[in-house]
């Protein structure tokens, strides 16, 4: 007799790689995923990976059940949405995405206007800066940052999204404040670029300038920018807001990218879908001169 559940635990070897990871984004212990894995392996008479120190690679039997057991989840996925699909009642659980610093700043601290008005719709949300795929029902909804949105999904864009550069109070008293900023000759740069390339943005304005500490998250590279670690270039819609950061020359804002609200096709008439899209356009839109940046750029003198 199959048991599905075994199939879940194989998917997440898989896909992670190792035991380890599966257990980790499973949320068991190491030893449930490798009796799971053994379990099924007797069942099917073949060896499924081939171990070795962290790491686990697929055989070639392994890959053959692989393509069948993505193909069976898809299978299995698409019906029930299908069925979730005609549900028109205001109740259920709904799986939403976006970055974190977006969840962080904007959606969770007023998402308790959503909670009072439906109290029955639960909301599953994954906060992170790497792509949750929706079309791999990963996701129901999801704010993304991107010019081009994946095909095959309904949405809209949002916003354009903008960024300048910043540096905390206490920075910029150290260097002697913003007037003789640009020709200050030992300024700090902060990225969380992977490699030790310069940014554009410091060799146009801060050539001189030297790195402080690399960090490898955009919620990580707030932080140090904020705690006067150095210059960073952020979102104008985190550090326009943020009490402890002040824009640095040359000051202006300038779009990098679009605030995209997507959603899959098969669930547009879902009702606690059509709610929370509602509610999260409704709440981009009236800070839409926060993302752009042009809420800041008219309080600044940047002839």
């Amino acid at each position: 007799m199959t048991d599905w559940d075994d199939y879940r635990f194989f998917l997440s070897i898989a896909q992670t790689g190792n035991v380890s990871g599966a257990s980790r984004r499973l949320g068991v212990n190491h030893s449930t995923v490798s009796r799971r894995l053994h379990q099924l392996e007797s069942r099917l008479g073949v060896r499924l990976f081939d171990r070795t120190p962290g790491e686990y690679t697929l055989t070639e039997a392994g890959d053959t059940v692989l393509e069948a057991a993505l193909a069976a989840r898809k299978s299995l996925a698409e019906a029930q949405e299908r069925v979730l699909a005609r549900d028109t009642r205001l109740s259920g659980t709904l799986k939403f995405s976006a970055p974190e610093h977006l969840l962080q700043i904007v959606v969770l601290p007023k998402l308790g206007a959503f909670q009072d008005r439906y109290p029955d719709i639960l909301l599953r949300i994954e906060g992170q800066d790497d792509i949750v795929s929706l079309q791999g029902y990963d996701a129901d909804i999801a704010l993304r940052v991107t010019r081009r949105p994946a095909e095959g999904l309904a949405g809209h864009k949002l916003a354009d999204k903008a960024v300048a550069l910043y540096a905390s109070r206490s920075y910029i008293e150290k260097v002697g404040g913003l007037t003789g900023f640009a020709a200050y000759p030992a300024h700090l740069w902060l990225g969380d670029e992977p490699s030790d390339k310069r940014p554009a943005w410091v060799d146009a304005h801060f050539y001189q300038a030297r790195r402080s500490v690399q960090v490898t998250s955009s919620d990580a590279l707030h932080i140090a920018a904020r705690s006067g670690l150095g210059i960073a270039e952020l979102p104008c819609r985190v550090g326009d807001v943020d009490p402890d950061l002040c824009r640095v020359p040359p000051m202006r804002a300038r779009k990098d990218s679009e605030l995209w609200l997507l959603y899959r096709r098969d669930l547009e008439s879902t009702a606690r879908l059509n709610v929370f899209r509602e509610f999260l356009t409704n709440m981009i839109i009236l800070e839409q001169d926060l993302f752009d940046g042009s809420r800041a750029d008219a309080s600044l003198d940047l002839t």
